[in-house]
């Protein structure tokens, strides 16, 4: 990807007024030019792509049948706020339904795929643009695998695999319980235990959040409290977590309780 590109168009973006009605479609077609094509049109998407919903059509700023589907609003519109009137669109879009939702207000792009979650993946600042490009990566010529800070079910399935070597190497150190069971005598944890007994690996109180990195739940201070109560020094005080429901975050933290 030419960052250089994409550098000149948040050049050219941040000194547009951020008016939807008169430069939405000149944005865009920028932008698609910035990611490689010649233009948005070119590129085979549509500006005002009539979507019909119950007995009346609305437009959408563009679509681009399979791959995205983009609305604009003005610059300092809440974007949480055009979610359920980009969902309402992308729901009835039908075969030209999009993979991925981005909506934009000119400084920022946030971007969903409603086929795999109901949060945002990532939200990228007009000004992060040529060094988070790989977020709307969708929008480059080709097929360019995007990269998301908060693609939920990519976390679930790297979670997966490191409680899977996680227990691997109790099974090798010999401490590995039997399914359903607990390490040391004390009960497998689950999510809502974790929230009750866990702090931060400051040693304050203060939980990982989603919002605020991706991550959920408390694991350190919860996998010590166990292991004291088991009778368990720190090294082979481990918490057995859900892995439907764990994070990256907290396997990487027995991971480390696990030498």
């Amino acid at each position: 990807m030419d960052e250089t590109r994409l550098a000149e168009f948040v050049a050219f973006a941040r000194g547009l007024k951020g008016d939807e009605k008169s430069e939405a479609q000149t944005f865009l077609t920028r932008l698609f030019q910035a990611f490689g094509h010649a233009g948005a049109v070119e590129a085979g998407a549509t500006f005002e792509h009539r979507i019909r919903i119950e007995n009346s059509t609305k437009f959408s700023d563009l679509l681009w049948p399979g791959r995205v589907l983009i609305e604009m609003k003005s610059r300092g519109v809440n974007l949480d706020r055009v979610v359920p009137q980009a969902k309402a669109y992308w729901d009835n879009a039908y075969r030209d339904r999009t993979e991925y939702v981005v909506l934009c207000n000119f400084d920022e792009f946030v971007v969903y795929n409603w086929n795999l979650q109901r949060e945002p993946l990532d939200t990228v600042e007009l000004e992060q643009l040529p060094e988070m490009w790989r977020s709307l990566a969708f929008l480059a010529p080709g097929k360019v695998e995007p990269i998301f800070g908060n693609n939920l079910v990519a976390l679930t399935k790297e979670a997966a695999d490191r409680v899977a070597d996680l227990y691997g190497h109790l099974v090798d150190r010999g401490i590995a319980p039997a399914a359903g069971g607990a390490l040391c005598g004390g009960p497998v944890r689950r999510r809502q235990d974790l929230r009750e007994v866990g702090g931060d690996r400051s040693g304050g109180d203060g939980a990982r959040t989603a919002r605020d990195s991706g991550m959920v739940g408390r694991v350190e201070g919860a996998a010590t409290a166990e292991g004291n109560r088991a009778g368990c020094d720190r090294s082979s005080s481990v918490i057995l977590p859900d892995i439907a429901v764990r994070p990256v975050e907290e396997v990487l933290v027995l991971m480390e309780l696990v030498p």
